[in-house]
């Protein structure tokens, strides 16, 4: 984040009458460019983001959760890994100031357990991670990854 910055300038006009008499004026202005406000959720589950008022639009950055990789068993090449979640950024994202926009951060996937036990995945595949959303906007989750079926 940053910090509200003032932006100083000035404006002359000048006139010509029909007379042939020119007059000038010159006036300084200041504008507060106000800091961008961030705001982040990175704990998994849902909630709401509430608008600030007067705000009409944001920028949006959704990231599904990645899936976890497979086991590799006895074999020797392992398992595959788990795929990245999904990526949305949308600028200028329109909502409603004073408004409210549900939002969820999906998880990651649950990898597979080690040893010779490969868990609840079976047979050895990796979870596929959660979808994320932000109104109408969705990331999807990552895809697990392939077991080598050698367990």
């Amino acid at each position: 984040m940053g910090s509200d910055t003032t932006v100083t300038f000035t404006i002359t006009a000048t006139a010509t009458d029909g007379s042939g008499e020119t007059t000038t004026n010159t006036r300084q202005y200041s504008i507060v460019q106000k800091a961008p406000v961030i705001t982040s959720y990175t704990s998994t589950g849902s909630g709401t983001f509430t608008v600030p008022t007067g705000i009409s639009t944001v920028d949006v950055l959704v990231i599904g959760g990645g899936a976890s990789g497979a086991y590799g068993g006895t074999s020797w090449w392992g398992g595959g890994g788990g795929g990245a979640g999904g990526l949305i950024f949308r600028p200028a994202f329109p909502v409603t100031p004073g408004g409210s926009v549900s939002y969820t951060v999906g998880t990651g996937g649950l990898g597979p357990s080690n040893g010779t036990n490969p868990g609840p995945n079976s047979p050895a595949t990796g979870k596929e991670g959660v979808n994320s959303t932000f109104g109408t906007l969705t990331a999807l989750g990552g895809g697990g990854g392939a077991g080598d079926g050698c367990w």
